[in-house]
């Protein structure tokens, strides 16, 4: 009987920290957790976790059984039931459910970043529509060689996409900012793909909106810090081959290596299970850097935290920029642009000035040929005289 009464209670204690550490969310989450499949590796750690905190209690049992049958129980009843004994198995109970607690968390993780925003209430209403229609109207403007200043093409182009995003998308204001970074940087993670038809329409408005008006003047804007820092570096060492070849691609090994450190810290912060350590996440966060950089943006990794997507939107833009001018030759590096024209605002809305330029190129040409062949006629002509 007392041995019944021990067992109930080690159970009750198991079940209580059980509730304790699983938080309701959780409890829930390992609900549907049991419905999925779990990996191999997992579920044997798991069982195997389990087996021994069991054994612990099994064995103290049968050793109780074979000394009451030897008469030694009453003897040897501390010995065996001792507070080491109890702790030992909560100890054990405890690391079982902290393991579980890190793979429940891990699942939801997962979920999260597999789970589609279509499913979350995804449409397109007002602010699509509306969205699709500025957006198309600025395209054609563009196809027209019609210019607009640039910090009010910048201005709408953001406000129509986190307004539409937030609102027919249900996304978050810095899910909305990430998934805009990712459009003007041509990174494309991938990490909040429309599900709508009309969102999908949407969306690839909007990125041609982004690359054929707002990603020229925000990297203008990028450059208005990379030159000073390029100047300063380049400028000094200019007659040393060594020294200038440090000075051009020391902001590009700067920034692989700030970004490494940050990504590692965003993928340590979000998936601990993953990544239970902080330089569990630097091979990953490295990867991730490089594709980054080049633009290429896989999609399998990308960042999950509020802090990291708010601050990976301005750091992609720095990033893809000075990786493609630490390439450049001397010559098209002298020549960076400043930023200074993006301001530059003295007509609101007219004839762009390349488009300017194109038409007043074409006119020339064509009084350069008209002026060519008056000459030749008249050359021809001289000469017809001379023989008669």
């Amino acid at each position: 009987m007392a041995r019944m009464l021990i067992a109930l209670g080690l159970l009750c204690v198991i079940g209580g920290l059980d509730a304790l550490v699983l938080t309701q969310d959780v409890q829930r989450a390992t609900s549907q957790l049991a419905t999925t499949q779990e990996s191999t590796s997992d579920s044997a750690r798991l069982k195997k976790m389990r087996a021994e905190a069991v054994k612990v209690i099994a064995e103290g049992f049968k050793r109780n059984i074979e000394d009451g049958k030897a008469g030694k129980m009453a003897a040897r009843r501390k010995k065996h039931i001792s507070p080491k004994d109890v702790s030992k198995v909560l100890t054990r109970a405890n690391s079982f459910l902290n393991e579980k607690r890190a793979l429940v968390a891990a699942h939801e993780h997962k979920l999260a970043l597999n789970t589609t925003n279509g499913k979350k209430g995804e449409k397109c209403g007002a602010a699509c529509i509306i969205g699709d229609i500025l957006d198309g109207f600025f395209i054609l403007a563009k196809m027209g060689h019609m210019g607009i200043c640039p910090p009010v093409t910048m201005l709408l182009w953001w406000v129509i996409g986190i307004t539409t995003l937030m609102t027919d998308m249900k996304l978050g204001f810095d899910e909305a900012i990430f998934v805009l970074g990712q459009q003007v940087t041509t990174v494309g993670y991938g990490s909040h793909c429309p599900e709508t038809a009309g969102m999908k329409m949407f969306h690839a408005l909007h990125s041609v909106f982004a690359v054929l008006l707002v990603s020229t003047p925000t990297y203008q804007l990028a450059n208005m810090l990379l030159k000073p820092m390029m100047d300063l570096l380049i400028g000094k060492s200019s007659t040393d081959a060594t020294s200038w070849w440090v000075g051009k691609y020391l902001p590009l090994a700067l920034t692989v290596v700030a970004s490494t450190f940050g990504y590692a810290e965003d993928f340590h912060a979000a998936d601990g299970s993953t990544y239970p350590e902080y330089a569990d996440a630097l091979l990953d966060a490295l990867y991730m850097t490089l594709i980054t950089l080049t633009t290429i943006g896989y999609g399998d990794m990308n960042p999950s935290t509020t802090a990291g997507m708010i601050t990976g939107t301005p750091w992609m833009v720095w990033g893809t920029n000075i990786f493609l001018q630490s390439f450049v030759g001397k010559e098209d590096l002298a020549e960076l642009a400043d930023g200074k024209d993006v301001a530059d605002c003295s007509a609101l809305w007219g004839p762009s000035d390349s488009g300017m330029e194109f038409f007043n190129t074409k006119t020339r040409i064509h009084n350069d040929i008209d002026a060519d062949l008056d000459n030749a006629q008249g050359a021809q002509n001289g000469a017809d005289e001379k023989e008669r």
